[in-house]
């Protein structure tokens, strides 16, 4: 069994330990020492071992590890940004983000136990900001928070093209109704341009 696995199973038994709480379980005094070795568990980083084996597996790796790649992009991008309270939420969140931001080449289990510590701090953002939001039960939606300036949103994605794919792009521009359509029309006209 990989790091990973074996943390996100000691994970799963203490979701199940809280709810069964500790005191129904006798088990009061072990607790802290137990959540202790699963963050110890958490903080060790093992590379890829075990490969996706599934369709839909590797499906699902794919959307979690764009969507990791778009939440530490867009901080290092604000990072940058002329508007000063976004400049300076970039510059408290980027530097938490730093230990996750080889997260897509590790193991996938031991990713999903990353991903739960990358949300814990997302979480510990948005509370400080005095939004009761968590995001730590693993159930976080990601939903397309569109600019209002078209223009932003293209420079923006334009941006990522490094770490995120053409089809990627595309689907997250509002005026593309049909990715692969426009997909195929970029490669007819690829074909055009080199004959």
């Amino acid at each position: 069994m990989s790091i990973g696995s074996c943390a996100d199973f000691h994970h799963q038994v203490m979701k199940h330990v809280t709810t069964a709480t500790p005191a129904a379980l006798h088990i009061e005094d072990k607790t802290e020492a137990y959540e202790a070795a699963i963050a110890t568990l958490d903080s060790i980083v093992n590379r890829q071992r075990a490969f996706v084996s599934t369709k839909v597996l590797a499906d699902a790796d794919r959307v979690r590890d764009n969507a990791v790649s778009i939440i530490i992009g867009t901080a290092r991008l604000y990072r940058k940004s002329p508007v000063a309270e976004q400049s300076a939420a970039a510059e408290l969140l980027y530097p938490q983000f730093s230990a996750y931001k080889d997260i897509t080449r590790h193991e996938y289990s031991k990713q999903t136990a990353e991903v739960r510590g990358l949300l814990a701090v997302l979480t510990a953002g948005e509370q400080l900001m005095g939004r009761n939001i968590d995001l730590t039960g693993g159930m976080a939606t990601f939903y397309k928070n569109l600019p209002q300036d078209n223009s932003a949103l293209a420079e923006t994605l334009l941006s990522l093209s490094p770490v995120l794919s053409a089809q990627t792009i595309l689907e997250n521009l509002p005026w593309v109704t049909d990715v692969q359509e426009e997909l195929r029309r970029k490669a007819a006209e690829s074909d055009q341009t080199n004959r």
